[in-house]
């Protein structure tokens, strides 16, 4: 499989998620990084949630990008984008990838077991 429709830029999406999730595991660092600066940012637990929120939320978006670009490709036909969009997302939800809150997954999984549209959070 190749995709590419969306120029690969999806794997930006996963970069992001990664970055901020560095910012959370750090976050109460009082460590110094090579240029003397404070590594932890001492964000406060509400902002570190949201933040917690967004890795998971760009989980999601990666997911469904990424999907939708094998489809658009031809990589995948309509059967297996569902299919494949629930396993994917059944994946993060039993990963944790993004461990706040897990709920907002957990509606969506059912969502999409009922229906073959794609539900909102």
């Amino acid at each position: 499989m190749s995709g590419g429709h969306f120029d690969y830029q999806q794997f930006r999406l996963e970069e992001i998620a990664t970055e901020i999730q560095k910012l959370i595991d750090n976050n109460d660092s009082d460590l110094l990084d090579e240029y003397s600066n404070l590594v932890g940012r001492h964000y406060s637990p509400e902002t570190i949630e949201k933040f917690k929120e967004a890795v998971r939320l760009l989980a999601i978006a990666e997911i469904y990008v990424t999907r939708i670009d094998y489809l658009l490709s031809g990589d995948d036909n309509e059967e297996s984008f569902h299919r494949r969009l629930k396993e994917d997302l059944k994946e993060v939800i039993e990963t944790g990838r993004g461990e706040a809150g897990i709920l907002p997954l957990l509606r969506l999984t059912q969502c999409l077991e009922k229906s073959n549209q794609p539900a909102s959070l």
